[in-house]
């Protein structure tokens, strides 16, 4: 699943959200670094932390926030990431509505 965040700064929106989980603005997540040293979000609540992780990709015009999952977890399903996802979309239309014209959401 992922989420298409039009905006006309995506590499500031990306730094924007990172930074505010890191400095603890959002008790409900926290960053993860992968093998590859990006930094994915990942929601603290005990039934979802380490199921599903959020990787924002900054591109022209837009982040896109995709979920993925560490290997040794294996792939949850679509309704564990429908919610992680809905938690995101939750942070971003409460904290960060000026950053943004839309969301754009896709199942695959």
């Amino acid at each position: 699943m992922r989420i298409e965040i039009i905006t006309t700064a995506p590499i500031a929106l990306k730094k924007a959200i990172i930074k505010n989980v890191e400095d603890g603005e959002f008790r409900t997540w926290k960053i993860e670094v992968d093998n590859d040293k990006n930094k994915l979000l990942n929601h603290t609540a005990a039934q979802y932390i380490d199921k599903v992780l959020i990787d924002l990709t900054s591109v022209a015009g837009k982040l896109i926030a995709e979920t993925t999952f560490w290997d040794y977890m294996g792939e949850p399903d679509d309704a564990v990431k429908a919610v992680i996802m809905g938690n995101f979309t939750g942070l971003l239309l409460t904290y960060f509505t000026d950053d943004f014209s839309h969301l754009e959401t896709f199942h695959s």
